[in-house]
């Protein structure tokens, strides 16, 4: 058996029931998705031969998203500068894990808002708007 293999007690396990996202100054938001991604550029060295050498490693990015209600973009605009998000200071969002057993926070740094596009369609029962995010880092948190 390879890894860390963790308890489940009564079948209990993280589900985005569990998961709170707060972000300018916990402001009461609806979020419907959370993505957040960290990366690095890695790639083999050859030398003389057929065979890797080593590795060579290049700079990290992070991307991210969130994905509000449209009445929350509302609140969004009404408390940015010229009521524009785009202009709205960097801050931090806080993603926890919760359940029953065991706890969770992710922290992403220094984000603000890529763009706003809004877009609707006939049938839609709400308006979801993804926010692209520009952000300096992500810290995956560990089990509190």
């Amino acid at each position: 058996m390879t890894g860390i293999a963790y308890p489940v007690v009564n079948g209990a396990t993280y589900a985005w029931s569990n998961v709170s996202v707060y972000f300018l100054s916990n402001l009461s938001m609806k979020c419907t998705a959370i993505d957040y991604k960290k990366d690095q550029v890695k790639e083999n060295q050859y030398a003389a031969g057929i065979d890797v050498q080593g590795v060579g490693y290049g700079n990290k990015t992070y991307s991210a998203s969130i994905t509000l209600w449209l009445e929350d973009v509302s609140e969004l605009i009404n408390i940015a500068p010229n009521g524009d998000i785009l202009e709205i200071p960097p801050f931090d969002i806080v993603v926890s894990y919760g359940s029953t057993v065991k706890y969770r926070r992710d922290i992403l740094h220094n984000c603000e808002f890529k763009e706003c596009n809004i877009s609707n369609k006939q049938g839609d029962l709400k308006v979801e708007i993804t926010l692209p995010l520009q952000l300096t880092g992500i810290e995956f948190g560990s089990n509190i």
